[in-house]
């Protein structure tokens, strides 16, 4: 085996974060499978009521209505606990790309935190990071001749344009399916907001499954390259 360069700052252990990270996205999908079963009794109970307001059981309904709160406002807290952590992750996967293959990336470490809430670049901006990040961890996948230009032609990973894809497509989509759905406070209007998690609950979970393999294919070449690489401290 050839000799890895050392590199040139310490590549820091990543795997804790990775793994809490890894925990947080497997409940955000436990939670999301959750509002998923609300939601479908939701929809039965209150179509029932629109088609027979005689047939209305109120215990059943508001029993029904406090579980959607509480399902809808633990899931947020964890997402965001999430996003954090995952953020979080990133950052200290980011130093550790720079130092295991130094070259410049397209974005600055500051976008790697701020990217995610500038409206319009939070469309790609966070993508062209990880998309960096992964390629500059595992740098045999690079072109040899490595100058300034080298991500530019870097192989990318399909991996993370299909999470990607499917997360911009449950979190903009469904917020945008939500606030047309919740226009006012009728029994329709319930129904079609209750539709719209049913409809989502798939992609949403999905994502979170190509989530965690993209933080544990980057984590694993990560901790590979610290653990084989002669390290210089």
């Amino acid at each position: 085996m050839q000799p890895f360069p050392p590199p040139p700052a310490p590549v820091r252990p990543i795997r804790g974060l990775a793994l809490t990270v890894v925990v947080l996205l497997g409940l955000c999908a436990l939670l999301e499978l959750l509002v998923l079963v609300v939601s479908i009794q939701r929809v039965s109970l209150v179509s029932g009521v629109i088609d027979d307001p005689e047939s209305a059981n109120v215990e059943t309904l508001t029993a029904n209505d406090t579980w959607y709160v509480l399902a809808g406002l633990t899931q947020l807290a964890v997402y965001v606990l999430t996003g954090v952590m995952f953020v979080v992750w990133l950052y200290r996967a980011r130093c550790n790309a720079e130092a295991i293959t130094p070259i410049p990336h397209r974005r600055s470490r500051g976008l790697v935190v701020f990217s995610w809430v500038i409206p319009i670049v939070n469309l790609w901006y966070p993508l062209q990071i990880v998309d960096d990040v992964w390629a500059t961890s595992s740098p045999r996948n690079l072109p040899p001749d490595l100058g300034s230009e080298a991500l530019n032609r870097a192989p990318r990973s399909p991996l993370v344009r299909f999470w990607w894809l499917l997360w911009l497509v449950t979190t903009f989509g469904s917020m945008l399916f939500q606030r047309a759905a919740a226009r006012d406070d009728s029994l329709e209007a319930i129904v079609a907001t209750a539709r719209v998690d049913i409809w989502f609950a798939a992609p949403y979970v999905v994502s979170a499954v190509l989530a965690v393999l993209v933080v544990m294919n980057i984590t694993t070449a990560q901790e590979r390259w610290r653990l084989l690489a002669p390290q210089a401290y």
